[in-house]
């Protein structure tokens, strides 16, 4: 599989192109997220009838947007079955499904994060505080006159 072709979902009626391919537990043939568990593409190699406990630590978690049933790629809680960690939001950081995964299909209120400019620029104005600070503390008469 190459990042830049991505890989096709082995379901014949697909055929989707993943970048993100996942393997069946049972088969362990790629899919893509809409048809990685067994019971989504008719799994005919399907090892035992899932317990109770092995749920249990498998959980997939369902799309944080309000009224969207869709499961994301997040499994709770993250066990060692796990390679990969999945895609949240850069902004709120909740798990969404694959279509509502970007801050506007969502319709995310948090703030983005801030750049590394950004950053630089909030220190450059604290330094350049502190140092006022300073100044007014050792120099009481002159600091009325000094300006940045």
């Amino acid at each position: 599989m190459s990042m830049l072709s991505g890989e096709h979902c082995a379901l014949a009626s697909c055929n989707r192109v993943s970048f993100l391919p996942l393997r069946c537990p049972s088969c362990a043939v790629l899919h893509c997220e809409l048809h990685v568990q067994p019971a989504e593409h008719g799994c005919t190699a399907l090892r035992h009838a899932p317990s109770k406990a092995s749920e249990s630590h498998t959980k997939r978690v369902v799309c944080a947007r309000r009224g969207c049933c869709a499961f994301t790629l997040h499994v709770a809680p993250h066990t060692s079955a796990v390679t990969h960690d999945a895609p949240s939001c850069e902004r709120c950081g909740a798990f969404f499904c694959m279509q509502h995964r970007s801050a506007p299909a969502h319709g995310c209120t948090a703030l983005p994060p801030r750049t590394a400019g950004q950053q630089r620029m909030d220190e450059k104005e604290a330094r350049k505080a502190r140092a006022a600070a300073i100044l007014a503390k050792t120099f009481p008469k002159h600091s009325a006159h000094v300006t940045y």
